[in-house]
């Protein structure tokens, strides 16, 4: 059992060049973008693509070879996504006293998140797995993948929605707050995490703790919510 469950490490530290590339990509993307005074244009996991995209291409490998060789990166996600609850409950005293209100924006932006990505897919007549896969995209990268997957969309397809819907949301958000005139750090981070996911969330912590805490409330309750519900409605529907 053990030795099966590490076979993807072996085969990633066989071939190298994927996590090298990787992580060569984003740190060179963290220092354009800490040089840039954090210009959300310029994030990091944007920059980090164009690497990762000519390695991919030079080298003629499709994704999935290239998220088997990069795979202990991958498998990092989840306890990277489990961490978060540390700053979470560094801030519980604050979440208690509004705990109804975010129950109410959590349940109503999930389920916009989810049906408004389907309704995309439909109304562009896009195959049914396709829009299945985008009925997935408002949780972070490890959950949606999985989802994906259990209602019959695709965890490839799904990963890279997520990441451009989590950086989208990471650039236009700032704007957004100066244009509506969203000061609260709880609002900020709730709405960077509902919204774009993991990206979101590191943006939020460019705001601070509070914001960090609360966008990992709303990143782990809209995965927990769409993780479970979803899969219902989906076989309630087929």
């Amino acid at each position: 059992m053990i030795s099966s469950a590490l076979e993807p490490f072996a085969s990633a530290f066989q071939h190298p060049a994927a996590m090298l590339v990787t992580i060569a990509g984003y740190l060179v993307g963290l220092l354009i973008y800490r040089k840039s005074n954090q210009k959300s244009w310029l994030h990091p996991v944007i920059l980090g693509v164009f690497p990762i995209a000519l390695f991919l291409q030079f080298y003629q490998l499709d994704y999935a070879d290239y998220r088997l060789d990069s795979f202990p990166i991958h498998f990092l996600l989840g306890p990277a996504t489990v961490a978060l609850a540390v700053p979470l409950y560094n801030q519980l005293y604050l979440i208690r006293p509004i705990a109804g209100a975010i129950a109410v924006t959590l349940v109503v932006g999930a389920i916009s998140a989810s049906a408004i990505g389907a309704l995309m897919g439909y109304m562009l007549d896009l195959q049914l797995s396709t829009v299945l896969t985008l009925s997935a995209k408002s949780v972070t990268t490890p959950i949606s993948m999985a989802l994906a997957d259990s209602i019959g969309g695709s965890s490839i397809l799904a990963a890279g929605i997520v990441i451009t819907t989590g950086v989208i949301g990471a650039i236009f958000a700032p704007l957004i707050f100066s244009l509506c005139k969203v000061e609260d750090d709880r609002a900020r981070g709730f709405t960077l995490g509902l919204n774009a996911h993991g990206v979101g969330t590191a943006k939020a912590f460019e705001y601070g703790e509070l914001a960090g805490a609360f966008s990992s409330l709303a990143l782990s309750l809209t995965g927990t919510i769409t993780a479970i519900f979803l899969p219902i409605v989906v076989s309630l529907c087929s």
